[in-house]
């Protein structure tokens, strides 16, 4: 069952507290009332496009931050792959091998 109606309140504070109240109640054992605000049409346009537009600018700023982190492993690589590169490679690991040996304790100690 489907339908829709329209109340008018006297005071802000009855219509703030018809909201959520609602929300804790079940309409016939089952469904839940959904109570809004009443909007004009234009005004609800132009929230819904102010919405959809802040949601595209979040999108173009996290590709453009993710093109930036891709550009950077992308010289991070080249300058690996150069021969001091392969040598900061090299010396890395020996460090790393180091450190693991010298946190090694024997048991029981």
């Amino acid at each position: 069952m489907q339908g829709f109606g329209f109340v008018s309140y006297k005071t802000l504070e009855g219509a703030q507290k018809c909201r959520f109240e609602s929300a804790k109640h079940l309409f016939r054992s089952s469904h839940r009332l959904l109570v809004s605000q009443f909007e004009q049409k234009a005004l609800r346009g132009s929230r819904l496009s102010e919405k959809v537009d802040n949601m595209a600018f979040r999108r173009y700023k996290h590709m453009e931050q993710n093109t930036k982190a891709k550009g950077r492993l992308e010289q991070l690589r080249t300058q690996l792959s150069s021969k001091g590169g392969q040598q900061f490679l090299s010396l890395l690991k020996q460090m790393v091998v180091a450190r693991q040996q010298s946190q090694v304790r024997p048991r029981g100690v």
